[in-house]
């Protein structure tokens, strides 16, 4: 709980992580994997201040915090933030050779017979770059995974309450990607 990922500061402050990769890398600023008896807690976590380029065609190509098994409480009691909830570019996601990949604010795959409960947390202030022709996918709280699986998922922020397109494709592309706020292949989900 309470950690800082980015930047070049403490706080996830100063000039942006950077990772330029000519190869496939992925990039998780949390990757999570417990077990099924008491919920691991997630709180007043932060990832942003990251500019991340890849080629890969992988799902995720990044995700802000993503959870690969086990029982997980994310933000039930202090919110988790993916990027901010203002402004524009606090995470910038660029591919500029596949439409395949997707990225990920929090990814919800729990694993067999797991709780997974996402309450108040922020995800924005996220560009999604490629080319003219290329844009990979984006999901801002989703879950593509797990068997019997339940989610709970409320009281969180998909973009913001003051900035316009704090979630964007730039440039604008003719690619087959998406921008998703939530997308849910798994479950059952209570979306509140």
């Amino acid at each position: 709980s309470g950690n800082n990922l980015g930047g070049s500061a403490p706080g996830a402050a100063g000039s942006p992580y950077t990772i330029t990769s000519a190869t496939t890398a992925v990039m998780y600023g949390m990757d999570i994997s417990v077990g099924l008896g008491t919920a691991t807690s997630i709180q007043g976590n932060v990832v942003r201040n990251i500019s991340f380029t890849s080629t890969t065609t992988a799902s995720p190509m990044f995700a802000g915090i993503s959870i690969a098994n086990g029982n997980v409480n994310i933000g039930t009691v202090t919110g988790n933030s993916v990027g901010a909830n203002t402004g524009t570019g606090s995470i910038v996601l660029t591919n500029t050779v596949s439409s395949t990949g997707t990225s990920w604010g929090i990814r919800l795959n729990g694993g067999t017979s797991t709780n997974l409960d996402c309450r108040n947390n922020v995800v924005g202030s996220i560009t999604i770059a490629g080319s003219a022709t290329v844009m990979h996918n984006f999901i801002g709280i989703g879950s593509n995974g797990g068997t019997t699986t339940v989610i709970n998922v409320q009281g969180n922020l998909i973009g913001s309450l003051s900035t316009a397109n704090s979630i964007q494709n730039s440039p604008a592309s003719t690619g087959t990607g998406s921008i998703n706020g939530m997308s849910f292949t798994s479950g059952p989900a209570t979306l509140n």
